[in-house]
């Protein structure tokens, strides 16, 4: 399978594809899935970016995503675009962070996890569940803190927040 890279910047160091472990059943699992990485991204130093676990599953990076040094995205995870991620983040096998969401440095978050539009990870964090749209969550484990504002408002999260579907 081909994997895809347009105008994305790509500091040393840097591993795209890898098997990943079975930590319970101690053995190495081949992964023949692919990457696609969103045009404008940076991808740090000596982040590890796995591939999908199979065809059906990619690992998807946005446009415009900002990934700092010493990153692990594991396998089958969905960044969407504009999405930042601070040093040392671990983000497990098949989560999920939304449009402008932000990940501090150090944070974990568990598989299938996923992080909503506009959510914000502190530093440190151990996110267990699901982090709504537009919350501020940390701590260990994490829970949520506050709301956080967006800048600019968009004129669709009110919609988003509301619930109401379009």
């Amino acid at each position: 399978m081909k994997s895809e890279f347009r105008n994305v910047t790509i500091e040393p160091g840097v591993m795209i594809g890898n098997e990943s472990l079975d930590i319970k059943n101690n053995r190495r699992i081949p992964q023949t899935g692919v990457v696609h990485i969103g045009e404008g991204t940076f991808i740090g130093a000596n982040t590890t970016i796995a591939l999908g676990r199979n065809p059906d599953e990619p690992t998807i990076i946005g446009s415009n995503v900002n990934i700092a040094p010493l990153v692990l995205v594991a396998h089958s995870c969905i960044i969407e675009d504009d999405v930042i991620i601070h040093g040392g983040a671990r983000l497990a096998g098949f989560v999920t962070v939304h449009k402008g969401a932000r990940i501090g440095m150090g944070a974990c978050i568990r598989n299938r996890v996923t992080i909503g539009k506009g959510a914000m990870v502190a530093l440190g964090a151990v996110v267990t569940k699901d982090v709504p749209p537009f919350e501020i969550w940390g701590g260990v484990p994490a829970r949520k803190l506050r709301d956080c504002e967006v800048f600019p408002p968009d004129p669709m999260d009110s919609v988003v927040r509301s619930g109401y579907s379009i």
